[in-house]
């Protein structure tokens, strides 16, 4: 048996002077943490660690469809940061979200301004490796007229690819990627994949996903093609979904008159 003023420590028996708590020595040894990800001080061996979990990396982003072609380049969406992080033990946590308030007047019936959240990058012993706060506010078109939850959400999304980031970028450029999160880019200047659904066209839309019998997936459709185009409905996607409706309802002898462009008052015949 161990005598109560003793404690086991590498197999040895070290004396302890329990009423002044644990030395600092003993909580650094106890606590001993690896000064890389890779468990190793060789640049080196990093290197090469980084670059076969790179290969690794570049493979299931692919296959999984975890990244945004946004002016040329792919752009890890956050599913995509966590997967890396979670490769290498490292996770996103929650340090708080908060409302922004908006300018003077410029309150909005669905709810705040804005949300603003801050996330922590950690290791699974709880070190902290990266930080990111990040912002998401009616100023930007795509969110003007969003419900609440939906700018909480992004507000929080942003934050996370953010956090994960700064210990990660550079594992995400290894593999091929921009080390810029897809949630980052900005989409006021030229969407991607063109000018937004209107809320007419995104109903018109939901009509023809009817015609066309998938009305029961209707939902998780819309929301990947949303989610594929940076957060929002892209007007081109919409009108091809009620194209390929339209020329069913052809086929089976139902001719309908097309509507006009979103936007525009003229429009095939």
């Amino acid at each position: 048996m161990v005598p109560d003023d003793e404690a086991v420590l590498d197999a040895e028996v070290v004396e302890v002077d329990q009423s002044q708590g644990p030395s600092t020595e003993m909580v650094a040894q106890a606590q001993a943490v690896s000064p890389t990800l890779f468990h190793t001080e060789d640049p080196a061996l990093v290197i090469h660690k980084a670059s076969e979990v790179a290969d690794i990396l570049k493979d299931v982003l692919q296959r999984q469809g975890l990244t945004t072609r946004i002016s040329g380049r792919e752009h890890v969406q956050v599913e995509g940061w966590q997967t890396t992080g979670s490769m290498l033990g490292v996770f996103a946590v929650e340090s708080w979200t908060r409302p922004v308030p908006g300018p003077e007047g410029t309150d909005h019936p669905k709810g705040p301004w804005g949300y603003e959240s801050r996330y922590e990058a950690r290791t699974r012993d709880g070190a902290v490796v990266g930080a990111g706060v990040a912002r998401c506010t009616r100023s930007e078109q795509t969110w003007r007229g969003r419900e609440d939850f939906a700018l909480m959400s992004m507000a929080q999304t942003r934050a996370t690819s953010r956090a994960l980031k700064a210990p990660l970028g550079w594992i995400v450029a290894l593999a091929g990627y921009s080390a810029t999160p897809q949630e980052e880019m900005p989409t006021e200047s030229g969407p991607a994949y063109g000018p937004k659904a209107s809320d007419e066209l995104e109903r018109k839309m939901f009509e023809a996903l009817k015609v066309l019998t998938i009305e029961t997936h209707t939902v998780p459709l819309v929301e990947k093609l949303a989610k594929d185009a940076g957060g929002y409905l892209p007007q081109v996607s919409a009108r091809a979904v009620c194209h390929v409706a339209a020329t069913r309802l052809a086929e089976a002898g139902v001719h309908i008159q097309e509507e006009p462009p979103d936007g525009g008052d003229d429009g095939e015949q």
